[in-house]
């Protein structure tokens, strides 16, 4: 649970329930942040302020990450 997650790791429920969407986020999303080619508003922090990212791939791409300059 959640609640067992932030006591292991010394932080709040509501940290852990804010950034577990973060582990299902697209390889493409998370590629181009590794890389540092995201968009400059696609931060960790404005990740975690949305309130609903789709679970799709395809969706968060096209919500997130709309333009690719590495695909053109």
């Amino acid at each position: 649970s959640f609640k067992e997650i932030a006591r292991a790791e010394g932080v709040s429920e509501q940290f852990v329930s804010n950034r577990i969407s973060l582990a299902f986020l697209a390889p493409q999303i998370v590629e181009s942040i590794r890389a540092g080619t995201q968009p400059a508003e696609l931060t960790a922090d404005a990740l975690v302020k949305r309130t609903e990212i789709p679970l799709s791939w395809s969706e968060q791409v096209a919500q997130l990450q709309p333009y690719d300059p590495l695909e053109g």
